[in-house]
This record gives structure tokens, sequence and C-alpha cells, in this order.
């Protein structure tokens, strides 16, 4: 049949959600980013069951029209499965972080990382086919359609297809407190500092404007 192509958990006073934005420019570092605030003593998780995973999945349509509820059907028909294939994201979503938050920090990737992804990444190849499409030919999944480790494969392949990109790439790890979220810098001088202007850079704005307050409101009163 043909388709379309850590285990930290979340504190209770930092309520997680099932989804994550798609902000940062490939699938895999959007995956790798539902984890949040790694280096926290309670980092926020977005994904803690299978039905999160699946909810994730089709947020970033990740998976074809119709895909979604028929996983989620049978994931809950298969609990045991569900859980395995939660385990194995969790490996993934660690071997992505811990391959691309090195090339952030300006080093390459370690080993261990890329041969904890080369399962995930066979996994994915083999059950990926070209076909005829339009004028050309076009990549289409292959296998069962209730495969509940289908969601899997684009990421793998995504995060393969970023470590091995012919151009030059830019990695970065946004320094917002509680954040940490790994993204690809596209502006042309390298500028883009955080993972989302709109939260991380104006909650540093705000910050830096509290802080410059508590400065001239200490000389008010030295003065």
């Amino acid at each position: 049949m043909t388709m379309e192509a850590g285990t930290a958990r979340s504190a209770p006073s930092r309520a997680a959600t099932p989804h994550t934005k798609f902000l940062s420019g490939a699938l895999c570092l959007d995956f790798a980013n539902t984890l949040s605030g790694r280096m926290d003593e309670a980092p926020v998780e977005r994904i803690e069951t299978h039905a999160d995973l699946i909810a994730w999945a089709e947020t970033g349509r990740v998976l074809a029209e119709g895909r979604a509820e028929i996983l989620r059907a049978g994931g809950a028909g298969r609990r045991a499965e569900g859980s395995t294939i939660l385990a194995r994201a969790f490996a993934l979503r660690a071997a992505i972080h811990c391959a691309f938050a090195a090339m952030a920090r300006g080093r390459p990737p370690v080993q261990g990382a890329i041969d904890r992804l080369n399962p995930f990444v066979l996994e994915a190849a083999r059950h990926r086919r070209l076909e005829p499409a339009g004028g050309g030919a076009a990549w289409r999944w292959h296998g069962p359609a209730e495969t509940l480790d289908q969601v899997l494969w684009p990421i793998a392949l995504s995060a393969a297809d970023l470590l091995t990109a012919s151009s030059p790439i830019r990695i970065k790890e946004c320094p917002g407190p509680h954040c940490g979220w790994l993204f690809l810098d596209r502006s042309k001088n390298g500028s883009r500092r955080w993972c989302e202007m709109a939260v991380c850079g104006n909650r540093a704005k705000a910050r830096r404007f509290k802080r410059r307050q508590n400065r001239e409101q200490q000389e008010v009163g030295n003065g």
C-alpha cells in the first residue's frame, strides 16, 4: 500500500501541551524541540503519549490526510506497541538533539549520535520508493497503513538530509531561559538569535528593560 510521504516529564507548575510550533526550518529540529528547557530541573515535555506523538505529526502535516485517525485507532488497540514506539521516538529525538546541538555549539556531531540515528534512517529508507509523478518521479512511503512507527520515518530522513546537506547550514540553539530550541538560521548575515522573536526575543528585551530600570532606581537612591 502506498503512503504519502529523553523521557523527562513536564513540571507540575509548567503545563505542557501536546503540540509545539514548527518554526525551526527542519522537521527533525522541530521534533527535537518537543522537549524544552533540557538543562532545567523540570524540562517541558510536549509528547507524553503515543497519541501526543500522532497529534504532533498531524499538526505538522507529517502524516498524509486521514492517516492520523488510522494510527490513533491502532494505538488505542495496541497500547504496548504504542508505548514501544513512543520509547523509540524519544531515542530518535535524543540522537537528533545530540547531533545538532553539537553543531550549534561549533562542533561536529559525535559518532555516538550518528550511530543511534543510523538504524532509524535505514528503517525509513526501507519504506520509501520512487514513483512516477507529473513529468518526473516523487518519493512515496510504502507499508501497511496501520504501521504505528511510520511517523518516525520522515523525521529520521529529515535528520539524514540535514546532516548530509551539500550547502553550508547554520544550526543555532535559542539562548532563552527554559528554551534551548534548535533552528536553522537562514538569514543572510547569520543574525537570527532567537527561536521566535515574539517569544524568547521579547522576553529578553523585557528582562533588559527591567534590569535597566533597577539600575536607574539604584542610582537615584544612591544620589
